[in-house]
């Protein structure tokens, strides 16, 4: 596939369109927006059998990197927005080796006070209804992107101690 149109379709994904707007507004098959899609989270992924994560575009205001700058890059909206706002989506997909269906679970996090402010408990999504969940999911932030899963725990579990300190 032309390299031009996978990159016209990561972009319109980080946006946060479906798969069915996105392959209208391209002329594709929803397939293959999909086959893109996966390809690009496989190719930016830490590897086999580690879940696939995403977070929302702009995350990074909300948090200090300064102990950890090697995820400071993977933040595309991070120079974007004048102000941060202390919240942070995350949405976590683990493959099944019995299904094709993945188990989808999101957090939001007040990184600022409160933690885990909300959890949705593991759903099974196929491909196709992942995707859309994931324009959904996101559709309240400048769109989304890939992170490794070592970000996505550290994301949780950091705002949950974080919060705790509070007591």
């Amino acid at each position: 596939m032309d390299e031009l149109l996978v990159e016209r379709v990561r972009l319109l994904d980080q946006q946060g369109r479906s798969v069915k707007a996105i392959a209208r507004t391209l002329g594709m098959s929803a397939t293959d927006v999909v086959g893109v899609l996966n390809g690009a989270v496989a190719a930016s992924g830490p590897g086999l059998g580690e879940p696939r994560c995403w977070v929302n575009a702009g995350w990074s205001r909300s948090v200090d990197l300064e102990s950890a700058p090697q995820w400071a890059g993977l933040d595309p909206g991070a120079c974007d927005a004048e102000e941060a706002r202390g919240l942070v989506a995350v949405l976590v997909a683990a493959d099944s080796t019995r299904s094709t269906k993945a188990q989808v679970a999101g957090f939001l996090l007040d990184v600022w006070c409160l933690g885990v402010k909300n959890a949705l408990a593991p759903e099974p999504m196929s491909e196709s209804r992942l995707a859309g969940h994931r324009g959904l999911y996101f559709r309240a932030y400048e769109g989304h992107v890939p992170v490794p899963a070592d970000l996505a725990r550290a994301l949780v579990f950091g705002a949950a101690a974080y919060a705790r300190g509070f007591g």
